[in-house]
């Protein structure tokens, strides 16, 4: 096939030049094209990575936040863990892949979690 032809079915027919207008057998064949082999491969999707601040409960609250700075629009997002009971369900909770409040799919990955202060000492006000 041509380079400049367009890829698909080639139609190629036993017709003799002598017998023109009588029944012909006509084969269809698919032309391959390797010059699109690298469009057709599947890529893996990547996303954006937004390192996240995991916040533990403390008096007066009682699920985990998670805050973000969003690496597409830069502004920072917030979320909330209703079903996390301690650090490790909260923290497999919030990884992974996540639709941002602006829009786009990010992937979270918690960077640092801030404990409330222990149960018997005072808080500073």
């Amino acid at each position: 096939m041509p380079r400049n032809e367009k890829s698909g079915p080639r139609a190629t027919g036993n017709r003799s030049s002598t017998h023109q207008g009588t029944n012909d057998t006509l084969t269809v064949q698919r032309a391959t094209d390797e010059r699109h082999a690298v469009e057709q491969m599947e890529l893996p999707t990547r996303y954006p990575l937004a390192r996240v601040s995991l916040y533990e409960p403390h008096a007066g609250r009682r699920t985990w936040w998670f805050a973000y700075r969003c690496p597409v629009c830069s502004y920072g997002h917030r979320g909330e863990l209703r079903r996390a009971t301690d650090e490790e369900s909260a923290k497999a909770a919030v990884q992974g892949v996540r639709r941002a409040r602006c829009g786009p799919r990010v992937w979270l990955a918690v960077g640092k979690t801030y404990r409330g202060a222990a149960a018997g000492s005072e808080v500073a006000a």
